[in-house]
């Protein structure tokens, strides 16, 4: 059984919570890092724990070493309680939140920071050392918080140091040095400047291997996206140049067929009942000339004649063309440019890669439904869209959409997309499904200002 673990009260865990920019506000934790991390801490604190407590019962005779049981039963309990959290976060018993996470790390640095404090205390001897515990919260804060989070935990190390050797002098009067009353504190401030030296150097490590680290993990995601269009880009290349042979190869005889059935149904008797199967031969026949057409057009893109062209006008001319084509109980076609503006693009080309949209759109969209086309301007672009109010386009569809070939539709080519992307790419910009949901589907085609 697994269990979540969250806190609503303390602050998220960010992005930093393992660069040491953990603080209010951050988001999105790195919660198996944290999780390794915490691991990492835990055996830290242990092997302290065993250390100190060997150290104090091998040398009990010669130095001044704690002699209460109460302080190796504590020792043995949080090293065995250590060793049980050790063992749940291995296991993933519970599911750290990016919230739990950030509670999690609080309250394990209030405990050991509490335990060392209370231990040195419990110990009865002004030299038990068991305060140098305090260093592992120190450098926890170090990986999990800002610098001034670090300085604050040192400095409250650096009190907690003069506490215990002053409560303990107030506990057993008896044992304060008399004869050279200012020698132990002196050497304990000594002592206590590791703790700020300490951690504000580990922090700017910390800080510096960090950014290395991410910077390294952006370079290997751009290279894995470089890689994923090189690759893209070779295949399309490949499919283009085999395109290109066959769609010239057929072209030819694809018109001549296509004349010619024409030509037969022009001539033929309108009783006769072989007519009927010429004219669907026709209908086949051009639909063949419009695919190597496409073919054509998908495997020799050819460079835009850009000039400034009016984007209302542009929508309003790609709107009657659909209009031209829309099925009697077909969707309504709006068109919305409140601020009309010019766009340097090739007009018949973005015309196709609108039309092309427009047409998907018109497809599917119910009887009744809207096909709206508009534009906008961003800040260096100018975005034209095709919106329709039909269902929302499957995960694994709109993954592969824009792929030459890929169709969901027996009729269907799967070009007409792949065109418009190539139109747009060849502009300057690119093709964008940017809203996919129920009673709105939006492609977006995004050109330079």
């Amino acid at each position: 059984m697994r269990y979540t673990l969250s806190g609503a009260s303390l602050v998220p865990m960010g992005d930093a919570l393992l660069s040491g920019k953990y603080d209010a506000g951050s988001s999105g934790a790195r919660v198996e890092e944290f999780r390794y991390q915490e691991l990492v801490f835990i055996g830290l604190n242990v092997c302290a724990l065993g250390f100190i407590a060997l150290i104090h019962l091998a040398f009990a005779h010669w130095v001044s070493a704690t002699r209460s049981v109460l302080v190796y039963v504590l020792l043995l309990s949080r090293m065995s309680e250590q060793g049980i959290e050790a063992y749940l976060l291995w296991r993933r018993v519970f599911a750290l939140t990016k919230r739990g996470a950030a509670t999690y790390s609080f309250v394990s640095l209030c405990a050991n920071t509490a335990f060392a404090f209370t231990v040195s205390i419990l110990s009865e001897t002004d030299e038990a050392h068991f305060i140098a515990l305090l260093m592992v919260p120190l450098i926890q804060a170090c990986f999990r918080y800002r610098l001034r989070t670090v300085i604050a935990v040192a400095l409250m190390a650096m009190v907690l140091n003069f506490l215990e050797l002053w409560t303990f002098y107030y506990l057993h009067p008896k044992a304060f040095p008399t004869h050279k009353p200012l020698e132990h504190q002196f050497e304990l401030a000594t002592m206590a400047l590791i703790y700020p030296f300490v951690g504000i150097l580990v922090h700017i490590l910390v800080q510096r291997t960090v950014k290395y680290a991410d910077d390294s993990r952006r370079m290997l995601d751009d290279l894995r996206a470089t890689q994923r269009h090189l690759l893209e880009k070779e295949k399309l290349a490949a499919v283009g140049q085999l395109v290109n042979v066959i769609s010239h190869e057929l072209r030819h005889p694809v018109a001549v067929v296509t004349n010619a059935l024409d030509a037969a149904l022009r001539k033929g008797d309108a009783s006769d009942p072989e007519r009927q199967f010429i004219g669907l031969a026709a209908v086949e026949s051009k639909r063949l000339d419009k695919l190597t057409k496409d073919l054509l057009t998908f495997a020799q893109p050819k460079e835009p004649q850009k000039k400034p062209t009016s984007a209302r006008l542009t929508l309003t001319y790609v709107r009657d063309l659909l209009a031209a084509q829309l099925p009697a109980e077909g969707p309504r076609i709006d068109v919305a440019c409140d601020e009309d503006f010019d766009i340097e693009i090739d007009p018949f080309q973005m015309h196709q890669a609108l039309l092309n949209l427009g047409i998907n759109a018109i497809n599917y969209t119910e009887p009744g439904g809207r096909v709206l086309l508009g534009a906008d301007r961003a800040a260096d672009c100018a975005n034209l869209f095709v919106e329709n109010s039909g269902s929302p386009i499957p995960d694994e569809i709109a993954e592969r959409i824009f792929e030459p070939f890929y169709t969901t539709r027996q009729e269907g080519s799967g070009l007409g997309l792949a065109i418009s992307r190539k139109i747009a790419e060849s502009h300057g910009g690119g093709i964008t499904l940017a809203a996919n949901k129920p009673g709105q589907v939006r492609f977006v085609v995004s050109v330079p200002l």
